[in-house]
This record gives C-alpha cells, sequence and structure tokens, in this order.
C-alpha cells in the first residue's frame, strides 16, 4: 500500500511539473554579444541593447522583430 501510495505521489507530481514547464516562456538571457573598441552590443529580452566597455547603463537599440 505504501508503495502504490509513493509511486502515485511520484506520477503526479511529475505530470504537474511537466504541464506547467510547457507554457513557461525560454529564459531572456544576454545572448549574441559583440565587442567594439568601446561598446558591447547584445540581444535581451528580443532587443539589442549596447553598453560601454567600462560599464555603466545599457541603451536599447532596436526591439521587435524587423520584417
Amino acid at each position: 500500500m505504501r508503495r502504490a501510495l509513493l509511486a502515485t505521489t511520484a506520477l503526479l507530481a511529475a505530470l504537474m511539473t511537466g504541464t506547467a514547464a510547457q507554457g513557461r516562456e525560454p529564459p531572456r538571457l544576454l545572448q549574441h554579444p559583440s565587442l567594439s573598441a568601446t561598446e558591447i552590443a547584445f540581444d535581451y529580452a528580443g532587443a539589442i541593447w549596447t553598453v560601454a566597455r567600462s560599464g555603466g547603463a545599457a541603451r536599447v537599440l532596436v526591439t521587435g522583430q524587423g520584417d
């Protein structure tokens, strides 16, 4: 009886985890960095950003998808 309960609980947990993961967006991580002499450009959350190589606030250059 205890094994059946444990197996059922494990099965339900696996099913709930798989269903929840399917509805999520992919992670929005810094991608495709490019370096110049003074700046770093990168893709984050569907936009292209730049930041000085010395640090500071990043600026958005382009958002969304082009045609």
